[in-house]
């Protein structure tokens, strides 16, 4: 299932402008375009798995012919994802899925087409250790969009202003418990927001996009393979570090190694 035609964006850095974008109606025609292939191989998947193929591949480059040309949002990554994941490449429907998140976070479609891609992957790791904990205790932030966050922290912001006045114009216990939980609230949504600026600069993670991917204990050709298995397509990770053409990634059981950039790209 895709999403219909909505807002299909103006670019996003601002010198594409002198570059050759297209316009509105180009896009609107590209995405219409892009939306008819899938429907298409929807339509001949149980007869023609080579036409359908066809059909997808002219779906995906549509679709990523418009992010490439500015028009990023969430619902044409989610769109990307599901094309993939029909066109069996795993690793980049999950790519694209998680893309989508930063946009449409608590959309219940994407978090379906992620839960089924993540459990076709051959390789599947789970969350343990402090990783597992931190999602658990932070679900309000993980599922999210940052600019929800932050609206709703200028609410409790106000909020707590306004128990402030109360407090001080007519004294009652009432007024204290408002506002030491809007302080704590305006607080915790802070730190959130805070911590988002801080990944957005800092932190990178990742997706394996090949199969049979073979994680060394240094940088370079040659090296020891840090895991008995390599890894294959849809495995994500958090890039550490970069030496060259490698990363470096920890896993979600908390591994880490190295691995060629080609195969691999990040969120």
């Amino acid at each position: 299932m895709l999403y219909g035609l909505l807002f299909l964006g103006v670019p996003m850095v601002t010198h594409r402008a002198a570059l050759a974008a297209m316009s509105q109606a180009r896009r609107a025609e590209v995405f219409y375009q892009a939306q008819r292939a899938y429907e298409q191989a929807v339509q001949v998947s149980a007869t023609d798995a080579v036409q359908a193929e066809r059909f997808l591949r002219q779906a995906a480059d549509g679709f990523q012919g418009l992010i490439d040309d500015g028009a990023v949002n969430g619902r044409l990554y989610y769109n990307l994802g599901n094309t993939y994941l029909r066109l069996n490449e795993v690793g980049r429907a999950i790519l694209n899925y998680r893309r989508a998140e930063r946009f449409i976070p608590a959309d219940d479609r994407l978090a379906e087409g992620l839960r089924v891609a993540r459990s076709v992957r051959r390789t599947d790791i789970p969350v343990a250790g402090r990783s597992e904990l931190i999602h658990a205790l932070l679900f309000w932030h993980y599922q999210t969009t940052l600019r929800g966050r932050a609206v709703v922290g200028m609410v409790f912001y106000v909020l707590f202003w306004l128990a402030a006045i109360g407090a001080t114009l007519r004294r009652h216990e009432a007024w204290r418990y408002v506002l030491l939980g809007s302080l704590l609230l305006w607080a915790m949504l802070g730190c959130s927001l805070a911590g988002s600026a801080y990944a957005a600069a800092h932190w990178r993670e990742g997706v394996i996009l090949v199969d049979n991917v073979v994680v060394t204990k240094d940088p370079g050709v040659g090296s020891s393979p840090e895991f008995k298995e390599p890894l294959q397509q849809g495995v994500e990770f958090e890039l550490l570090e970069r030496h060259g053409r490698w990363y470096r990634i920890r896993l979600p059981n908390g591994k880490s190694g190295w691995i060629p950039q080609e195969t691999a790209d990040l969120i």
